[in-house]
């Protein structure tokens, strides 16, 4: 598919929360995932900025909560002019190479190029040198002039950037609240773009009507009445209208429905806007409002990039984890899924995971096979680490279908995730070894270890649990009378045939029981496991 211009690489250094980072996009789609903190919605505010000036140049006092509080704090120690907290923001373009329009943003005029020419735009924002002198006493005392900075956008040719004078534009959708200004805005634009020829002429005859709808006002007022004319700043074409559904305004059809609109709206018609940007989309969404959503996102037929950022598995799982681009809430860390291989992306996009975007955002993780080892896990971790909980080091517990295991693994060690996979024996000592082998060419890391029952007898974690537990067990386990509980592993013990017949619901009635959670033992293989996970 030929793409039109995209954003191939940002670079941002002093906005926010980002000191410096630099990000390296898709042509296509691109998702933003990060806990919260993390800088997903700092990346389209950059991008806004750079490319559509998004702070006004006579409100500069907007720049006390841009700046990035580690270059401020760093100024109030030094205290000197090389100090001064600066934005930059880099915007490298590709899809430009075959297009002539786009010669206007070739050039090494950026920063730190070192005379290697690109596409691009250079967003700053920096004290006027020129004023230095004269603010020297305000700077060594530790003031930051704000009303004193420039705000600069040049191409990489060295040519003043404006929005608008070309077929770059970047449109953001941020579903994550919604006002009558910003659907105005919306609907502004979006009229602008459909009628980019006509809507001069549209203008200039709306006009002249509402000047003689007014003079025909004015002669029914009588004789010393105070004279009336329309605000001009309100009475435009292009203010007034409002994108209409069903014969119902935008404004009243809901958060959700509003989302939809927009995005589909720009996506099909808005053939300017060649950037799109879209805030959590699964904002304000029901089930199939968001299964709609999905289906626009992943849509073949779109010739344009779009940036998204979510919270939501079924986003990422619908947009494709080989466009999950992840975030660090701690660090300027950026980590991509976009060489992920194609059975793993494959795997996930047939079976998506509810826990997919947990794991991903987590800095360590324990793997185990069912629902009942993750509703135990917990109790164990507590036990083991003298009543610390496992969200206190960041430590997800996930369970997943044992055949899925090296997936997870192949995400693993692209986002750098500590691991530990607990696992059952099934009698089986050296298909585990296998097992662990074939998982360890994966991830051959420090970061990551296999633990299971090296007694091939207890060849699951039921019986593991019962045989360390056995006494106390039989104590706290309810059976009911005349149920035979047989399984062809229980060795005709009821108590031990209810755990492995119903496995998540004896883990539930076993961890809501306090005799149980304060006396339990912890099978040693699962001690080591919390062992290596709980260390750094």
């Amino acid at each position: 598919m030929d793409y039109m211009i995209y954003i191939k690489k940002i670079h941002i250094e002093g906005f926010k929360k980002f000191d410096s980072i630099e990000i390296v996009f898709n042509e296509s789609k691109n998702l933003l995932v990060g806990d919260n903190g993390s800088g997903k919605s700092t990346v389209l505010e950059a991008i806004n900025l750079a490319l559509n000036h998004s702070i006004n140049k006579f409100d500069l006092s907007l720049l006390k909560v841009m700046f990035n509080i580690d270059n401020v704090k760093r100024f109030e120690e030094a205290r000197s002019v090389s100090s001064l907290p600066r934005i930059l923001i880099q915007i490298f373009f590709g899809g430009t190479d075959d297009n002539p329009n786009y010669q206007q943003f070739y050039g090494p005029y950026y920063e730190k190029s070192d005379n290697k020419e690109d596409f691009g735009v250079e967003f700053k924002a920096e004290l006027d040198k020129s004023l230095i002198t004269e603010l020297s006493e305000q700077i060594s005392n530790g003031y930051i002039p704000y009303e004193y900075y420039q705000l600069t956008s040049i191409t990489f040719a060295n040519s003043l950037y404006r929005p608008g004078i070309s077929n770059i534009s970047f449109c953001l959708i941020n579903t994550s609240n919604s006002s009558i200004y910003g659907i105005n805005n919306y609907s502004k634009m979006m009229f602008k773009a459909l009628l980019q020829e006509q809507q001069l002429k549209l203008k200039n005859k709306f006009s002249i009507e509402l000047d003689q709808a007014m003079q025909e006002t004015m002669k029914l007022l009588p004789d010393g009445a105070p004279k009336f004319s329309y605000n001009v700043e309100k009475a435009s074409l292009e203010t007034i209208v409002e994108i209409h559904k069903n014969n119902l305004p935008l404004s009243s059809l809901g958060q959700g429905n509003e989302s939809i609109i927009k995005t589909q709206n720009l996506i099909k018609h808005h053939g300017k806007a060649t950037i799109i940007g879209i805030e959590e989309p699964e904002n304000h969404l029901s089930y199939s409002s968001m299964n709609q959503m999905i289906q626009i996102i992943q849509s073949e037929n779109i010739n344009k990039q779009l940036i998204i950022t979510s919270h939501s598995n079924r986003i990422t799982s619908g947009i494709g984890l080989n466009n999950v681009i992840g975030l660090s809430n701690k660090t300027n860390d950026v980590m991509s899924l976009k060489n992920l291989n194609k059975e793993t992306y494959e795997y996930f996009e047939v079976l998506p995971s509810d826990s997919l975007l947990q794991f991903i955002l987590s800095k360590k993780v324990i793997l185990v096979e069912g629902p009942a080892e993750q509703i135990y896990m917990p109790i164990f971790y507590s036990k083991e680490t003298n009543g610390k909980k496992m969200e206190e080091k960041g430590i997800s517990c996930i369970s997943v279908n044992g055949l899925s295991f090296k997936h997870f693994i192949y995400i693993a060690k692209i986002m750098g995730i500590k691991i530990c996979v607990i696992t059952d024996n099934d009698n089986d000592l050296d298909k585990v070894e296998k097992f662990k082998k074939d998982l360890k060419q994966i991830y051959d890391s420090e970061k990551f270890e296999v633990y299971t029952d090296n007694n091939s007898s207890r060849r699951t974690f039921e019986i593991c649990l019962y045989e360390d537990n056995k006494e106390l067990i039989q104590k706290e386990i309810k059976l009911q009378d005349g149920a035979l509980y047989s399984h062809k592993y229980d060795n005709n013990d009821r108590y031990l045939g209810k755990m492995l017949n119903d496995k998540t619901g004896t883990a539930l009635e076993l961890t809501k029981n306090s005799a149980f959670v304060k006396d339990c033992v912890v099978p040693n293989y699962i001690k080591s496991a919390i062992e290596f996970i709980k260390n750094e």
